[in-house]
């Protein structure tokens, strides 16, 4: 490869991965919130958002701390490993594989659940199908956004 070739691939930008994440967690939180809070009242749910967002806040400078003791670039697999061995580093790594797999498929759920009523009296397409036409949807704006 030429060097001008090596100058014109372009990284993906922190702002964008920052933006993925972010919009990840505000996502998720507004398709389950409103179904899990519904019995526990307005006060009910107050309490829990605050308790849920005080626990992230503890468990993130947490992880902050224990990022310090460590050279830029360690991934938090390395950090696990080091810190709790390798029986917990496969927990973790199965705990986050389980996360991730249990986001996808309740976005691609409500997801295809919406695209289903919008449709209902037009197309008159089921949840499965309206599902998959979400996640091809998504995947390939998630693909169009990362070509760059």
């Amino acid at each position: 490869m030429s060097t001008d070739t090596i100058q014109k691939l372009a990284r993906p930008s922190v702002l964008g991965g920052a933006m993925i994440i972010a919009g990840t967690a505000v996502g998720a939180g507004m398709f389950s919130i409103p179904i899990v809070t519904s019995g526990v009242w307005f006060s009910g749910s107050v309490a829990l958002l605050v308790y849920t967002w005080a626990c992230m806040l503890l468990s993130g400078l947490m992880i902050l701390e224990a990022t310090l003791h460590y050279p830029s670039g360690a991934s938090f697999n390395t950090m696990v490993k080091d810190l709790l061995g390798k029986g917990w580093n496969a927990v973790n790594g199965l705990s986050v594989a389980f996360v991730l797999y249990i986001l996808t498929y309740a976005y691609i759920s409500a997801g295809g659940s919406i695209i289903a009523h919008t449709l209902e009296g037009i197309v008159g397409v089921g949840q499965t199908t309206a599902g998959l036409v979400f996640a091809l949807v998504v995947a390939f704006i998630v693909w169009l956004s990362t070509r760059a």
